[in-house]
């Protein structure tokens, strides 16, 4: 049996691949950064083996080349899954890798299409392009041009890194000064001119798919219940849901991408007309991997066997109203929630609230993950003061 390189070792839906594939009795061998304490991961009973790796942002090149000696070394292994940031990497060194490691299979999309999707502007553009609703979206070249668009703006405004991961770089203004303010800060810190955006008040979705080679072959629809942050960030709750209009939109985006394997499209569906807007495309596995797992879309075990027969018979279907959080994820965002909450008593009952709900992280059958994962995040505490990256 083939067996499964899996990157970001770290990260809880690294560890619920893992754990995805290693029920299906696949091997697994679990990659991480070099100078990251106890990443989660490796420490799970379906990791068969693990390696190090340098940094695949500030050394992408010796990244590349760890994974080819890996995979050398160590033939059972013989395809790759990429969790985190550094599949667009991969993407742009897939040919490299397939040349020098041939046996390796790489089932991430063509970089020129990978690029597109991981830029929020290229995305919108397409979008526009596609009659997929999305946010209004302004794209100032200096900050005089902030000025003058800022007399225009309905508040509050999101501004934005129009490449960038999870809410890095993200902020809120609520009128014309702030934008003014914050957009020269954001200008200062990442030496970059962001997007300003139309804020959609409304609930998140995620559309998670998987493709080949421009077909869809699988999907899965979840709400966000809480994310980590009240102003926004990763989900740490969600539940499985149906929403026709959103799958249709991300298949058709998707679809104009000519997409292969796995993405995420998000969506916020605005409450002032109660329709889906499009965020962004998450061109790789997504943060809440273990919701369409547990609602049963095994994604990693059906990219895994698409890659090993060439294709899949699509798997269109799932359950509906399966509840899943983060539980580390959810402990931090209690705190948040908590202060900022109207009603902290209902807040409460919701929170404490664990009757049917399944859990990213927690699991009796393979305890040791979460414990490696609180050890790591004391450790960063301890010198960071933070529980972020």
């Amino acid at each position: 049996m083939d067996g499964v390189i899996i990157t970001s070792a770290r990260y809880h839906n690294a560890l619920a691949a893992v754990r995805c594939l290693g029920k299906h009795g696949i091997k697994v061998a679990c990659g991480e950064i070099k100078n990251n304490p106890f990443p989660m991961s490796f420490y799970s009973q379906y990791c068969n083996k693990r390696f190090i790796y340098p940094d695949p942002y500030s050394a992408s090149l010796s990244f590349i080349k760890a994974i080819i000696n890996f995979a050398n070394n160590n033939k059972e292994y013989n395809i790759l899954m990429p969790i985190d940031a550094e599949t667009i990497i991969i993407s742009k060194y897939k040919e490299i890798i397939e040349q020098n490691a041939p046996h390796l299979k790489v089932p991430v999309h063509d970089y020129k299409y990978m690029e597109i999707a991981n830029n929020k502007l290229k995305v919108i553009k397409i979008a526009n392009k596609l009659g997929i609703p999305a946010p209004k979206t302004y794209t100032p070249n200096s900050l005089d041009e902030v000025k003058d668009i800022a007399n225009e703006l309905d508040y509050p405004v999101v501004i934005k890194l129009p490449i960038t991961k999870g809410s890095k770089g993200l902020s809120y203004a609520y009128n014309k000064q702030e934008l003014i303010q914050k957009y020269k800060q954001t200008v200062n810190v990442f030496l970059t001119f962001p997007l300003i955006q139309e804020y959609i008040p409304g609930i998140g979705y995620g559309v998670s798919c998987l493709f080949n080679k421009g077909k869809l072959r699988a999907i899965f629809t979840h709400k966000r219940r809480r994310e980590l942050l009240v102003s926004g960030g990763p989900s740490v709750a969600r539940v499985s849901v149906r929403h026709e209009m959103m799958e249709k939109y991300a298949v058709r985006l998707l679809s104009e991408l000519k997409w292969h394997g796995v993405a995420m499209v998000e969506f916020k569906l605005d409450i002032r007309d109660n329709k889906p807007k499009l965020m962004e495309i998450n061109p790789r596995f997504w943060g809440s991997l273990y919701q369409a797992i547990a609602s049963g879309v095994e994604f990693p075990y059906l990219l895994y066997k698409m890659v090993k027969e060439g294709n899949i018979e699509p798997v269109l279907d799932y359950k509906l109203g399966v509840k899943t959080r983060y539980f580390l994820g959810d402990t931090y965002a209690f705190f948040n929630h908590i202060l900022r909450s109207k009603s902290k008593l209902n807040f409460l009952k919701e929170f404490f609230n664990f009757k049917g709900e399944k859990f990213d992280d927690i699991s009796l059958d393979d305890p040791l993950p979460v414990i490696a994962a609180l050890f790591s995040a004391m450790i960063k505490f301890m010198k960071t003061r933070s529980f972020g990256e």
